[in-house]
């Protein structure tokens, strides 16, 4: 499956994958590895080729729009759970790496 299938198709299944469950970090390889039935380091190397970028930078683009989305609705504490954070101070620390801003201006401000 993984050597016959196109390079669009390989993006966007890994695409999905990270999109539609809420999964985190460290559960990546083990879920892509499980789809594709090969090591991560060659669904990796393969991804970094198509897309320039690698498969983490893109979960994170993921949880950022999601962190976006959920903050218009929710508490900041309220967005830490949903997205599987451990800390609020760490999810502060990661949305202000990605986005420019913390949480409390990006929701006052948006």
């Amino acid at each position: 499956m993984f050597n016959s299938m196109s390079d669009y198709k390989f993006c966007k299944t890994v695409h999905e994958i990270l999109k539609g469950n809420k999964i985190k970090h460290a559960e990546i390889k083990e879920e892509l590895e499980g789809c594709f039935g090969r090591s991560f380091s060659l669904i990796s190397q393969r991804y970094r080729r198509c897309k320039r970028k690698t498969i983490f930078s893109t979960h994170d683009e993921i949880l950022v729009k999601r962190a976006k989305s959920l903050l218009k609705k929710k508490i900041c504490c309220e967005v830490v759970y949903d997205l599987g954070f451990k800390h609020q101070s760490y999810f502060y620390k990661w949305f202000r790496k990605h986005t420019g801003v913390n949480p409390g201006f990006y929701k006052q401000f948006n």
